[in-house]
């Protein structure tokens, strides 16, 4: 049984006497109030909609299960940047229930409708848990575990057989999308490699990364003029990317380089591409107010329960990137902070700060639901990211760590590193551990002869070894 998008929305619709949430975006504890609000709204939608035949930890129709994922990334940041636990026990169960029964993030209940990208948002969130000492179960593997479970899973699905490698959008072959090789599996994928990088210093993750950024660019899905298009037909060599733009894409690939320039203690390869992906996401900012907005279908009013999250998505991905990069602060920060106020203008409907979707009107605009609350929590906590050094890793002694894995103290995160754990099922197995060296890039006509000789560098060396060009 699944509610339907009417009554999910008439449950936040009560009425619309509430104030605007009080936010001054210069004051911590004004933003933590502010996403405290936020939090409790999307964990009260939560215990009153969910559905148990769905199984522990989602979210009914009209939202699919990638977004069940990304909420629970969402508040273990939220967790991480406030101090508040009283969620984590739920957090914690609901990130489990998903697992499966290979630990891959591919539950019964998922399998045969799940992509890529869909599989990857879950993984980040496991990626999260580890990063930031979320407790886990000792029943279960630990959160870095499952996050390399995924990769090496999603790493055996590498195709070189189509455009030359890339991630399909889809994983079985009856889903439609299969012959689509898109943005976001493959942005997050390479996003789960830097930050695995990051985190275990093995060198295995940052020569995938690597060589994932350079086969998006030989494809022209990151384009000559830094634009993320959405993906590219594998039927055509995937040689006419679609130029469609979404923010979570462009995001994505920003939150992984900036790890990547951290990584390669500011190799300037990494720099560059940071700079110009930056430069590349004006598009989703409204120019006399820097508020983020999505541009493909905010202003014409077609934005579906997906997209309505995926600003959010990106308003993370700016403050990870002004973290990791923190050149770009200057840039991020007043895109945040405009965003933040006008998301907290925008969260005054019913009876508890119920956020809508439009963040340039001042006002709630009645459009309602699990994505704009989920939204606006990331855009409010994304004014707490502050500084480089809150990465914890008990297998990497000499990464950057805080003073305690998580804001409490806690030090329960059972966030040991085992970089061969396998994959499971459909296009998984062990990985061979090493980047793709027997695939060639994509060039954009699709004609084998045309190949990039910068690109065939590019790919050698990430297969070589990231440090060649750190």
């Amino acid at each position: 049984m699944h509610f339907s998008t009417v009554a999910l929305a008439s449950s936040l619709l009560i009425s619309q006497s509430a104030r605007a949430i009080q936010l001054d975006a210069n004051d911590a504890a004004s933003v933590q109030s502010a996403a405290k609000t936020v939090a409790g709204n999307i964990m009260d939608l939560y215990r009153t909609k969910h559905d148990p035949d769905d199984g522990d930890g989602v979210f009914p129709s009209p939202y699919y299960w990638w977004e069940s994922g990304a909420v629970w990334d969402a508040m273990i940041n939220y967790y991480y940047l406030t101090g508040d636990s009283q969620y984590n026990g739920q957090v914690t169960q609901n990130l489990l229930a998903q697992v499966g029964s290979n630990e891959n993030y591919m539950p019964p209940n998922q399998t045969k409708s799940e992509g890529n990208d869909d599989q990857a948002f879950w993984a980040l969130a496991a990626m999260s848990a580890a990063e930031y000492g979320l407790p886990n179960s000792t029943s279960h593997n630990a959160w870095v575990e499952l996050a390399q479970t995924v990769f090496n899973t999603q790493a055996d699905r590498w195709d070189a057989d189509t455009c030359f490698g890339g991630l399909r959008w889809q994983v079985f072959t009856f889903n439609n999308g299969y012959n689509y090789k898109n943005s976001l599996s493959n942005g997050m994928f390479f996003q789960l490699a830097a930050r695995l990088g990051q985190y275990t210093g093995n060198n295995r993750y940052a020569g995938w990364a690597e060589s994932v950024f350079s086969w998006m660019q030989s494809t022209e899905l990151i384009s000559p003029d830094w634009a993320v298009w959405d993906g590219a037909d594998v039927t055509e060599d995937c040689s006419s990317p679609n130029h469609m733009q979404w923010s979570a894409n462009a995001g994505a690939l920003l939150y992984g380089s900036a790890v990547m320039y951290n990584l390669t203690n500011g190799n300037s390869t990494w720099k560059d591409r940071v700079q110009n992906l930056l430069k590349g996401t004006s598009v989703f900012t409204i120019t006399n107010s820097s508020t983020i907005y999505e541009v493909a279908c905010e202003s014409v009013g077609t934005c579906d329960a997906d997209q309505i999250a995926f600003k959010g998505l990106f308003a993370r991905d700016l403050a990870q990137t002004a973290k990791w990069a923190p050149f770009t602060e200057n840039t991020i920060t007043p895109i945040l902070k405009a965003s933040a106020n006008g998301a907290a203008a925008a969260c005054s409907g019913g009876s508890s700060n119920d956020c809508g979707l439009d963040w340039t009107k001042g006002k709630y605009d009645g459009k309602t639901g699990l994505s704009q609350e989920l939204a606006a929590l990331h855009v409010f906590q994304a004014n707490l990211v502050k500084g480089s050094g809150d990465i914890d890793s008990s297998t990497n002694p000499t990464a950057a760590k805080p003073a305690a894995s998580g804001p409490t103290g806690s030090s329960s995160s059972n966030s040991t590193s085992n970089p061969s754990s396998p994959g499971s099922g459909t296009g998984s197995g062990t990985s061979s551990g090493a980047p793709p060296s027997g695939s060639s890039p994509a060039p954009g006509a699709g004609s084998v002869l045309s190949i990039k000789m910068s690109t065939l560098v590019g790919l050698l060396l990430g297969v070589i070894g990231w440090h060649v060009v750190s």
